[in-house]
């Protein structure tokens, strides 16, 4: 698929230009499916650079017998490690888990559960609602949202769920100081920082793995400036109402 395709004649049999509509898609997805590899190795590759040169220096000094800096050396190595594990997020195939239903109380529970937990203000729909979702990719969608919230924005976050015909929306907000508008639509892309508030550490994976999460169950990202923050919708379809 990496030559360049005949041109068919124009009496060609209508099945023939269909077929060659279908190889030629094909050879598409497979070109932009290289082209996003060798972007996530770059990617890994760049920010992986910063922590391991930073623990062979200490090493190469005989740093690791100061406390001060073992404790400087072990936040290097966790700094890889969430690097990896959200590169492994990313690249993860949805054919791993199947599709079942899964109850909004998992998001309610999260929420809970986290150490900034006053911080947010959840709103949950009346009655309850089941998604038919890959559970481990909506609650990987999720942690990233609250991520991205807490580590670019500002409290207070708020986190709204509402039915909408056959889809449910999960938009997740902050009251920082928003992104410039030139740059918002490029939040998706893998490794994209491009505020000077969006430079603090992190895998440059948070937003691109929501974004995959909603292409990977039909829905999508939407991401706009709030005044005062951003606001992230996630969309997606399946809602089924549970039993009262």
């Amino acid at each position: 698929m990496g030559g360049i395709m005949p041109v068919l004649e124009a009496r060609a049999p209508r099945e023939i230009h269909a077929l060659a509509a279908v190889v030629r898609e094909a050879g598409e997805q497979v070109r932009r499916d290289t082209r996003e590899r060798e972007m996530m190795l770059a990617g890994v590759s760049h920010d992986l650079r910063t922590p391991l040169a930073r623990l062979r220096i200490a090493l190469e000094l005989g740093d690791a017998d100061d406390p001060s800096r073992r404790a400087e050396m072990v936040q290097d190595i966790e700094s890889a490690d969430a690097i990896i594990a959200a590169w492994l997020d990313y690249v993860r195939e949805a054919s791993d888990e199947p599709m079942s239903a899964l109850s909004l109380d998992v998001i309610r529970e999260l929420f809970a559960s986290l150490p900034n937990a006053a911080q947010w203000h959840v709103e949950l729909p009346a009655p309850a609602l089941s998604l038919r979702v890959r559970p481990r990719w909506l609650q990987r969608a999720l942690r990233n949202l609250i991520d991205n919230a807490e580590r670019y924005g500002e409290a207070p976050f708020h986190c709204v769920v509402q039915a909408r015909g056959d889809s449910c929306l999960i938009e997740v907000r902050d009251h920082g100081a928003g992104v410039s508008e030139q740059i918002i639509d490029r939040l998706r892309e893998p490794f994209f920082r491009g505020d000077a508030s969006r430079t603090t550490q992190g895998s440059g994976l948070g937003l691109a793995i929501v974004a995959r999460a909603a292409a990977l169950h039909g829905g999508e990202l939407l991401i706009e400036n709030a005044s005062p923050g951003l606001r992230v919708r996630l969309i997606l379809p399946a809602v089924i109402l549970l039993d009262q």
